[in-house]
């Protein structure tokens, strides 16, 4: 067997679980037995064991397909597994997404620097006083006084001064002032004036933003940020899903999209399962017993589309985040990846994706 994915639905007491056989491979029989926290699956003469624990399996199978390389069918779990599962999730206290964005340390001079290509973009060392978090991209500062003031810029209520640096989800928000005047062009990029890579952009009161991925906090000895190492496009994708968790309404559609040198993409995700467990198996030989490697995952619906205007703030149903073309790219490469688990025609509807976010 080439792999092996079974998903799991402990609240549905169901699980379905996808075989993907050799290339050319032509299939004369099958058998598929279960005795409580094993399965035992017979493909004409080969025979493999898998070890489902704490799963335990207690009818027999139903909706057995056979499409092209794969084997696909659905098992019933025992009343005893969803309680299982929800000890060990429980214990574990399991989270898809585990990262976070790094923060530099106050009161310390720091060189700020492009990730990729390690050179300052800063006119001289920085010392921030302040470092803290910015309320929701949807929130609305005018809506913050019970009553009219007419002498309050709400468009620079929450600009940074010099010695602050303000965060969201998968950004940092810094003041001009501190940055080198070459690194803006005219499109309202940031962009490193060595590598040319796009840093972020240009915020209405002035102000810079720039995505987490494309920004290192060094001091005169070595690279302060302690996660700096796992900074990535795809990193800041994934810190943007997970502030979209925080609300809680998956019912919503998210929106990510991105505007670089002329080119708008837009990438459209919608929650299927926010914490789906997934157990897995790669270059399965047989006549071996298997132990399933076990995954908390988010399977979603993905569209891409060749259009990064950002949506209209009265659009209802659906949240808005900018992020990088870079990370965007990221994203649609990792979903792509993840489909693979699944035969072809279970990783499209008729007009989304499906893939996991692993």
């Amino acid at each position: 067997m080439e792999s092996l994915t079974i998903e799991l639905r402990p609240q549905l007491r169901s699980g379905y679980v996808y075989i993907q056989l050799k290339p050319n491979r032509q299939i004369h029989s099958i058998n598929i037995s279960q005795g409580g926290d094993s399965m035992t699956t017979k493909i004409d003469e080969k025979e493999l064991k898998l070890n489902l624990l704490p799963i335990e399996v207690n009818s027999s199978v139903t909706s057995l397909q056979f499409l092209d390389q794969w084997v696909v069918f659905r098992i019933q779990l025992s009343q005893s597994t969803l309680y299982d599962l929800s000890d060990l999730k429980n214990n574990k206290k399991t989270e898809v997404i585990a990262t976070g964005i790094d923060l530099p340390p106050t009161q310390r001079n720091l060189e700020l620097t492009c990730t990729g290509c390690k050179n300052s973009i800063t006119k001289n060392e920085v010392l921030f006083e302040r470092v803290l978090s910015l309320p929701s991209e949807e929130c609305e500062p005018s809506e913050w006084f019970c009553c009219s003031h007419s002498d309050v810029d709400y468009k620079n209520i929450l600009c940074p001064r010099t010695n602050d640096c303000f965060y969201g989800s998968h950004y940092y928000v810094l003041n001009t002032q501190i940055l080198k005047p070459e690194l803006v062009t005219n499109d309202n990029e940031v962009t490193c004036n060595r590598c040319l890579s796009v840093l972020g952009v240009v915020n209405s009161d002035g102000s810079f933003k720039i995505w987490s991925h494309s920004l290192q906090f060094a001091s005169l000895e070595n690279l302060v940020a302690s996660g700096g190492q796992r900074k990535s496009p795809l990193v800041d994708f994934k810190l943007a899903l997970k502030e979209f968790l925080k609300k809680g309404n998956l019912y919503e559609e998210m929106h990510y999209f991105a505007s670089e040198h002329g080119k708008k993409v837009s990438l459209l995700i919608k929650i299927m399962d926010k914490n789906l467990l997934l157990l897995t198996q790669s270059s399965v030989e047989s006549s071996l017993e298997v132990k399933l490697n076990e995954q908390r995952v988010i399977k979603v619906l993905y569209k891409v589309l060749d259009n990064g205007s950002e949506p209209s703030k009265d659009a209802s149903n659906l949240s808005a985040y900018r992020i990088s073309l870079s990370s965007i790219n990221a994203a649609v490469d990792h979903l792509i990846a993840s489909s693979l688990k699944l035969p072809l025609i279970y990783r499209n509807t008729e007009t989304y994706c499906i893939g996991y976010i692993l």
